[in-house]
C-alpha cells in the first residue's frame, strides 16, 4: 500500500509529460476556421435606431402602447406572466387569471395608479386611457369574465383622489 502511495505521484507526474509531448507550440499555425455565412448585405442594424430613440426620448418615462394587451406585454407579462397565472420567485406576483380580487374594477385601477406591496405605480408613466386598457384587459383575459368596462374618466375620478398615495 506504501508502495502504490509512493508511486501514484511519479505515475502523474510521467502522464503529464507525455501528454506535454503530443501538445502542439503555442506558436504553432492554427488550422484555419471553416467558411462561414456572411451576413446579407443590407442596412446597417444601427439603420432606424435614431428613428427610435426619439420616440421614447420624447417622453422617457411614459409608456406609448395603447391597446391592453401591448401595456400588459411590456409592463405586467414579466411579473404576473403570459397566461396571468403569476409567480412565485424574488418574490410572489398574484395570478390574475380568475383572481376575485379583481370584480371590483376599481382595485385594479387603484393598484395600477398607486402601486401596492412590491409591485410600482404605473400612474406616472400611464395616461388614464392607458390605465383603462391594461384594465379592461386583464379583467378579460385567460377567461375572466368581470362585469362592468374601466373607462378613462373612472381613472380619472381616481387619480384625482389617489395621485401620490404611494408617495
Amino acid at each position: 500500500m506504501k508502495t502504490t502511495i509512493t508511486m501514484l505521484p511519479v505515475a502523474l507526474l510521467l502522464a503529464g509529460f507525455a501528454v506535454a509531448q503530443d501538445a502542439r507550440p503555442f506558436d504553432a499555425p492554427v488550422d484555419s476556421p471553416p467558411d462561414l455565412p456572411t451576413a446579407p448585405a443590407g442596412p446597417s442594424p444601427v439603420e432606424g435606431a435614431e428613428e427610435v430613440l426619439q420616440m421614447f426620448s420624447q417622453q422617457p418615462d411614459q409608456f406609448t402602447q395603447t391597446g391592453g394587451a401591448a401595456l400588459y406585454d411590456t409592463s405586467c407579462r414579466a411579473c404576473h406572466m403570459g397566461e396571468g397565472q403569476g409567480a412565485i420567485g424574488a418574490g410572489t406576483y398574484p395570478h390574475l387569471a380568475a383572481n376575485p380580487k379583481l370584480t371590483s374594477k376599481y382595485y385594479i385601477v387603484t393598484v395600477l395608479l398607486t402601486g401596492y406591496h412590491g409591485m410600482p405605480r404605473f400612474g406616472d408613466q400611464m395616461d388614464d386611457e392607458q390605465i383603462a386598457a391594461v384594465s379592461n384587459y386583464v379583467r378579460t383575459a385567460w377567461g375572466n369574465a368581470y362585469p362592468g368596462t374601466v373607462t378613462a374618466e373612472d381613472v380619472a375620478g381616481l387619480r384625482g383622489k389617489g395621485e401620490g398615495a404611494g408617495d
